[in-house]
């Protein structure tokens, strides 16, 4: 979403020098533009359940817009957003292979 670039000019890798930022940003890239797309698919590993398709979007935000959660819950660190958005998609999904089982 080339519009994402406006909000988080990390994805630009603008003002981001060291090799684990430049990691940890396109890991975060990627798992958003997952979740938009199973969003917009709604299909994970599962048909998503209503709940499921708004808590991908909830990652979709933290993922691409880690500020917004940080002026949310009042932490100070991109990589808490990143790392609660990378546990609720993790969580997603194995709640979907455990609904498959």
């Amino acid at each position: 979403l080339p519009f994402m670039f406006i909000f988080n000019t990390d994805l630009l890798l603008i003002g981001v020098y060291h090799w684990w930022h430049i990691g940890i940003v396109f890991a975060s890239g990627v798992i958003g533009m997952l979740a938009f797309a199973s969003v917009t698919q709604n299909y994970f590993a599962l048909r998503n359940r209503l709940y499921e398709s708004v808590l991908l979007a909830l990652v979709v935000l933290i993922m691409l817009r880690p500020e917004l959660p940080m002026g949310w819950l009042g932490y100070e660190s991109k990589f808490i957003s990143y790392i609660i958005g990378a546990l609720l998609y993790v969580s997603i999904y194995a709640m979907q292979r455990w609904r498959k089982l």
